[in-house]
């Protein structure tokens, strides 16, 4: 480890915050920040394991900008996360509709359609991610997967 001696355990104790320190202080930077800043400290509250702070952050400047469609995305990834396929894919396809299409929430929500069972809505998503982007690859991945699952007839 690169920094192994440079802080003593003291000090290191001196600086530590708790989880709670440390959800407080995400909400009032939240507050006073900008949208765009928001969603930095949404991005940050879920890396940090605090994913309902970061869908509170979320939710928060979704009531303010309703169709903001990277707000949205980054909420479909919370619920990804999560494993809520459903809410995942209805706020992957609210982004794609504010205008926020971009190749990696066509893959998205393609991932949400296929945990749903949904495969035909799948196999829509991954291709309009590739209208977007011919050379994307991993929604032509996805499309090479679906169609040998196919062939060996395990799915459809």
């Amino acid at each position: 480890m690169l920094f192994k001696d440079a802080w003593s355990e003291e000090e290191v104790s001196r600086l530590a915050i708790t989880q709670a320190e440390m959800r407080q202080k995400l909400r009032e930077l939240a507050f006073a920040a900008s949208e765009r800043d928001k969603l930095s400290l949404a991005r940050f509250a879920l890396v940090a394991g605090q994913d309902d702070i970061a869908e509170e952050i979320s939710k928060d400047i979704l009531f303010r900008q309703p169709r903001r469609g990277k707000a949205l995305a980054f909420l479909g990834d919370i619920y990804a996360g999560r494993g809520s396929w459903a809410l995942a894919a209805a706020n992957y396809l609210k982004a794609a509709e504010a205008g926020y299409g971009l190749p990696p929430i066509y893959t998205q929500l393609g991932l949400a359609y296929w945990n749903l069972g949904r495969y035909d809505l799948a196999e829509d998503s991954w291709r309009a991610a590739r209208r977007q982007s011919l050379g994307y690859a991993p929604a032509a991945d996805y499309l090479k997967q679906l169609k040998e699952l196919e062939g060996q007839g395990k799915i459809r």
